[in-house]
């Protein structure tokens, strides 16, 4: 008798007992292998190993290709036996890979199972990549106003078409590096897609009080699951493309003359507004737009019928410091009068910060 054995094999992850996984530092895959026309009680030893379906060549960790093995002795000729294989694979973000096996006999090979399009063997790895900014400024900029909303685009690759995923964000302070909250919960946003092709992007709202945020900086974190399973994570605290700012703005005015609060009505007098600024993004350019303000009116203080500004153009070097703005205008008609300066700073046109 001459026997022909036959091996087909199903790779599963563990945690999702699915095709789909996540790439991070441990993860379980189960290969189970069917095997036909075995020599019942005899031992035999299957040996598996990762292969990257792009590169066709074995996946490492390491800098050793990952394989697993398991020997055993069947009762009958048919029959099923599990290969399972834990390993690093933070690597395989956005990447398949497909397990292949070979069946040995007294160290002889006598079947094989090495189908790169079979997607039995195959496993999924998705990726993604989030870009937070203020929906108002489009920016990652942000005023903080009592009603803020954030959108949070998620770009992500190597999913499956036709499955339902889940994303869920979560706002963290970069500075604690712990959830954001608003009375005690979590600033949480989640959404549910099914996407037509492997790679996309889905959009994720947060609309929250973020009133309390001045010179704060918060950071967006992702998790996509697929049946309430993790499969791709990005949190990274210091990615700046997930980052929103909110800086801060704080004047000193006074006259030139002699710095202090108080200025004379002379025909002509100059008020020195030194801003002090925080949390800005060093190496771009902002702009400074100050309003003189009748203390009295609330309204703008004008000259020759044209409301009295100033603005500078500055690129700090640094995320905090300051800038100093200059008034200079009539100031005969202010007698007993009291005069307020407001700031506003813009980046690209968009207001991001008033005082």
């Amino acid at each position: 008798t001459i026997y022909f054995p036959e091996i087909k094999t199903t790779a599963k992850d563990a945690d999702t007992n699915s095709n789909i996984s996540c790439a991070k530092e441990e993860i379980t895959l189960v290969d189970t292998v069917s095997f036909k026309g075995l020599v019942p009680n005899q031992k035999y030893e299957v040996t598996g190993t990762l292969i990257d379906k792009e590169t066709k060549k074995p996946v490492e960790a390491d800098g050793k290709p990952v394989t697993a093995k398991a020997s055993f002795k069947p009762k009958e000729s048919d029959g099923t036996v599990e290969v399972t294989f834990t390993f690093d694979a933070s690597s395989l973000k956005g990447k398949t890979v497909v397990v292949f096996e070979s069946l040995a006999y007294k160290d002889k090979e006598v079947a094989v199972h090495t189908d790169i399009a079979d997607e039995g063997q195959t496993i999924y790895f998705p990726e993604i990549k989030t870009t937070a900014t203020d929906a108002a400024s489009g920016t990652h900029y942000a005023k903080p106003e009592k009603e803020l909303t954030l959108t949070d685009l998620v770009e992500y690759k190597n999913l499956i078409p036709g499955k339902e995923y889940k994303l869920t964000g979560t706002l963290m302070d970069a500075e604690t590096e712990k959830p954001f909250d608003v009375d005690g919960k979590a600033v949480t946003a989640e959404t549910s897609f099914t996407p037509e092709e492997a790679n996309g992007s889905v959009e994720l709202s947060f609309t929250f009080d973020a009133s309390a945020l001045s010179g704060k900086t918060l950071v967006a974190f992702e998790t996509m699951t697929f049946e309430d399973h993790e499969v791709a994570v990005h949190a990274d605290i210091k990615d700046a493309n997930q980052t929103i700012y909110f800086p801060e703005i704080a004047t000193t005015a006074k006259d030139k003359a002699d710095g202090d609060h108080f200025a004379k009505t002379d025909k002509e007098i100059t008020i020195v507004d030194t801003v002090k600024y925080s949390n800005l993004i060093p190496g771009k350019e902002y702009a400074l737009t100050g309003t003189l303000m009748d203390k009295e009116t609330k309204e703008p203080l004008q000259a020759d019928g044209k409301p009295i500004t100033a603005t500078t153009t500055f690129t700090p070097e640094d995320a905090s410091g300051s800038i100093e703005l200059t008034f200079t205008f009539d100031g005969s008609i202010l007698s007993g009068k009291t005069i307020v300066v407001f700031e506003s700073l813009t980046y690209q046109e968009k207001e991001i910060a008033v005082h």
